[in-house]
C-alpha cells in the first residue's frame, strides 16, 4: 500500500469518528431518604422533638440535598445536608412541639433535582402524641386510714390500740389519764389505674396542740384494711407501729392548723412500695418521737372529711387521657 493510499485512509478514520456521536460522562443523580429518626412512636403532649432524617448520597459527585418535613396538618419545615459521594448522615430540622393529641402524619421527601431514583425519595410514618391529665385518687374507705397509739412506758415493745373510725388521724405525744400515748398516723389509696410518675399525697391539719415540730412523712408497704373497732385493752400492734422502718422517708414538714400540705413520692419509690393490689400506703411520725406530752397534730381523714362536708385525703399522679 503506498502512503498516498494510507493517508487517505488516515483521513478518511479521523472523519468518521468525528462524525460519530461519541459516550459521554453523565453524572448519576440520586438522593435517598434511608429513615425517619424523629418524631416516631409515642410521645406525651407538649413534648418538644428536633425531627431528624437519615440521607444517603448515592451518586459520584457531592450533592447538597434539600427535604421537606411534614408532621400532621400544622408542621412544615425545608432543610438542606451537603453530603459526599456515598455518605449517609442525619438531617435536622426545626423543633417541633406535640401539642394536638392524637395520631398524626409524619412525612418527609427529598428534593434533589433531576434525581433520577424518586422511588427511595420518600418515607412516612406515624406518631402518637398522648394527651395528659391528672389522676385524683382519695380515701375510699374509714377503714384505709387512721392511727395507731401506743403506751409509751412500754416502748420499744409496741402495746397500744388502733383508730380507724373517729374523726382525726393523731400525730404526737398525748396523756390519757396517767399513761403517755405515742400516735402514728396511717393511709393507704388504691392506684390501680396509674401507669407512671410520681405521686403526690394531699393532706390537711386539723389542729395542732403545743410544739410538736416537723412531722416525717414515709412510703411504706401496703397496711391493709385497718380494723374497724378499737379494742378497750392494749393489743400488739407492731405490724402497724413498725411499717415506717420498711419504709422510705420521702419529706419532712411542719404542718399549719387549717392548712393543706402536699408530700411527693418519686416514681422509683412508688414502683418499690406499691403492692400487688395496687395500693400505696403512707405514715406520719413525728421528727422528735422524745418529745414531751402536749405536743402533737391531728390530721384529715376519711371520717373528718365525711362529718364536715370537706375534701377527702388525696393522691394525684398524672395519666393518658
Amino acid at each position: 500500500m503506498n502512503s498516498k493510499r494510507l493517508i487517505g485512509l488516515s483521513a478518511f478514520a479521523v472523519l468518521l469518528f468525528l462524525a460519530c456521536p461519541q459516550p459521554t460522562t453523565e453524572v448519576s443523580k440520586d438522593a435517598a431518604l434511608t429513615e425517619i429518626i424523629a418524631p416516631t412512636g409515642a410521645l406525651d403532649s407538649g413534648t418538644v422533638v428536633t425531627p431528624m432524617v437519615s440521607i444517603s448520597n448515592l451518586e459520584t459527585e457531592t450533592e447538597t440535598v434539600p427535604a421537606r418535613l411534614l408532621i400532621g396538618t400544622d408542621y412544615n419545615d425545608i432543610a438542606e445536608l451537603e453530603l459526599a459521594p456515598g455518605q449517609t448522615d442525619t438531617l435536622k430540622f426545626r423543633t417541633w412541639t406535640a401539642l394536638v393529641p392524637g395520631t398524626l402524619a409524619v412525612r418527609c421527601s427529598t428534593m434533589l433535582a433531576d434525581d433520577e431514583h424518586p422511588g427511595n425519595d420518600t418515607l412516612s410514618t406515624f406518631v402518637l402524641v398522648r394527651a395528659i391529665d391528672t389522676a385524683r385518687v382519695e380515701v375510699a374507705f374509714g377503714t384505709d386510714d387512721g392511727y395507731v397509739s401506743v403506751l409509751v412506758a412500754y416502748l420499744p415493745n409496741p402495746f397500744g390500740f388502733i383508730y380507724s373510725t373517729i374523726e382525726q388521724a393523731r400525730v404526737g405525744v398525748s396523756v390519757s389519764g396517767e399513761d403517755t400515748l405515742l400516735a402514728r398516723a396511717a393511709y393507704r389509696f388504691n392506684i390501680s389505674d396509674r401507669q407512671w410518675g410520681d405521686v403526690t399525697l394531699h393532706l390537711n391539719c386539723i389542729r395542732k396542740q403545743g410544739n410538736p415540730g416537723p412531722v416525717q412523712a414515709y412510703c411504706v408497704p401496703d397496711l391493709g384494711t385497718l380494723p374497724d373497732t378499737t379494742t378497750p385493752i392494749p393489743q400488739v400492734v407492731d405490724w402497724l407501729w413498725t411499717a415506717v422502718d420498711s419504709g422510705v422517708k420521702t419529706g419532712e414538714l411542719t404542718p399549719g392548723p387549717g392548712e393543706w400540705f402536699e408530700v411527693t413520692v418519686p416514681e422509683s419509690t412508688v414502683t418499690a412500695m406499691e403492692s400487688d393490689t395496687r395500693y400505696l400506703a403512707f405514715m406520719f411520725r413525728l421528727a422528735n418521737e422524745t418529745i414531751g406530752a402536749g405536743n402533737w397534730y391531728e390530721l384529715g381523714n376519711f371520717e373528718y372529711a365525711e362529718s364536715h362536708t370537706e375534701d377527702k385525703p388525696y393522691v394525684t399522679y398524672p395519666r393518658y387521657r
